[in-house]
């Protein structure tokens, strides 16, 4: 657990405040009822009941929900299912693979009406076209580049792969026997394959794309890590591990979001621990990301969506944050009776106002 939610991409992940992190257990729950029907198929079980398909087909359905890329990790998986039935000639099972992914997309289609718009809008668009002749060796390139700096900086750096490779090369001489674990394999191939698919399609190649697998892919070390017979090594080993993807090793490790360049800044509205926050962002329920982290333990924020919800908690000391889509006149309109709202700084993408009680007629201070 550390290893998987100690990193800095997983601490990057959580600063974000998006739903990448609800993908990330989806993908989590997604892969356990992989392994668990993957057991089945190898013991020869009959897959085809009602107890699984009520546990197959909503976790499925679900993963689908939590990002149109999981669809080529729920993909990945279900072929490998698929092939398996195919070898040990189990026919019932092939059919409860197919049938489930089948029930699963009716399930997302079901609980989102518009799951299949997001196969054809222009984000999708922009992912085929990465497969065009003329992008598709330089987006290669580039990817490959993205994909290194980002488990570079993130979860994997030259020491943890080294300290592995050292770990696996020992475990391979000694117990050839029992390294093999096709599970671990093949979830460890899986992760990689989709994480790098992802930055391949992805708009942007940013961390987010690939974060969600990272506690399945960090699956190798514990189980590399476990093969080692002496205890005291592998304590050593597992100590080592956990030290150095934490990043703690590194003073320059890789936190995204934390915006510490601007930190003298978001003074202007964190020096006071006893005062309300109100927050008001238009397009993006991420962007008060940078802010929240900030804010002191058991400090009251709010995002309202009203001026009268603002009116009905607002009082000092408080600030209110706009985004930069708010213009003058939109901010004025949110100032309720009695107060006026003083403008105090810049912080990332929002202009900070602190608001005063006024017993006249109220004004509003421009920035």
């Amino acid at each position: 657990l550390l290893i998987a939610f100690g990193n800095t991409g997983a601490i990057s992940n959580t600063l974000f405040l998006r739903p990448y992190q609800l993908q990330e257990t989806l993908l989590i729950l997604f892969t356990y009822m992989f392994v668990k029907l993957l057991d089945l198929i190898k013991n020869q079980k009959e897959l085809m009941t009602l107890k699984n398909f009520c546990k197959f087909v909503p976790v499925t359905g679900l993963t689908l929900l939590s990002g149109y890329f999981a669809a080529i990790y729920v993909l990945m998986l279900i072929l490998i299912l698929a092939i398996y039935c195919r070898t040990a000639k189990q026919k019932q099972n092939e059919k409860f693979i197919g049938i489930s992914l089948l029930l699963s997309i009716l399930f997302a289609r079901l609980l989102f009406c518009g799951f299949f718009y997001g196969f054809s809008c222009g984000r999708a668009g922009e992912a085929y076209k990465k497969f065009s002749f003329s992008a598709i060796s330089e987006n290669f390139c580039n990817s490959c580049v993205a994909y290194f700096n980002i488990i570079h900086d993130h979860l994997f750096n030259v020491c943890i792969f080294g300290i592995l490779l050292v770990v696996v090369t020992v475990v391979l001489v000694r117990r050839i026997k029992t390294i093999f674990d096709e599970k671990i394999l093949l979830i460890f191939l899986s992760c990689f394959l989709w994480s790098f698919t992802c930055i391949f399609l992805a708009p942007f190649k940013l961390l987010r794309y690939t974060m969600a697998c990272f506690p399945l892919f960090t699956l190798i070390f514990p189980y590399v890590i476990l093969q080692i017979k002496k205890r005291g090594i592998r304590c050593v080993a597992a100590a080592s591990t956990i030290f150095l993807t934490s990043g703690f090793w590194d003073s320059s490790a890789k936190i995204d979001f934390l915006f510490t360049g601007q930190s003298k800044r978001a003074e202007s509205f964190t020096s006071k621990s006893d005062a309300r926050v109100f927050i008001f962002s238009k397009w993006c329920d991420c962007e008060p990301a940078p802010i929240l982290h900030l804010l002191s333990d058991e400090q009251y924020y709010e995002f309202p969506k009203s001026k009268e919800r603002l009116a009905a908690r607002l009082k000092e000391p408080a600030f209110v944050l706009f985004t930069e889509e708010y213009s003058d006149k939109d901010i004025q309109d949110f100032i309720p009776e009695g107060f006026t709202f003083i403008y105090k700084d810049e912080y990332s993408l929002f202009s900070v106002y602190e608001a005063k009680s006024v017993s006249a007629d109220y004004f509003f201070d421009k920035k």
